[in-house]
C-alpha cells in the first residue's frame, strides 16, 4: 500500500510538472498574440499581418538556434 502511494503522488506531481510547463508555454503564446494586436489593428491587411507574424516567428526561431 505504501509503494501504490508513493508511486501515485510521483505520477500527480510529475502531472503537475507537465500541466505547468504547458500553461508556461500557453502563457507565453498568450503574450505574443497579445503584442501583436495593436499591429493588427493598423494593418491594412490580414496579408500584411501574415507576413509579419512569420517574420516574427522566423527570426525568433533562429535567434533560439545560434
Amino acid at each position: 500500500m505504501r509503494e501504490f502511494r508513493i508511486a501515485s503522488d510521483t505520477f500527480i506531481k510529475t502531472c503537475q510538472a507537465f500541466i505547468k510547463d504547458r500553461a508556461d508555454a500557453f502563457a507565453e503564446i498568450l503574450q505574443t498574440i497579445s503584442f501583436f494586436i495593436p499591429y493588427a489593428q493598423k494593418m491594412q491587411s490580414t496579408s500584411e499581418f501574415r507576413k509579419s507574424l512569420h517574420i516574427f516567428f522566423w527570426v525568433n526561431r533562429h535567434q533560439s538556434d545560434s
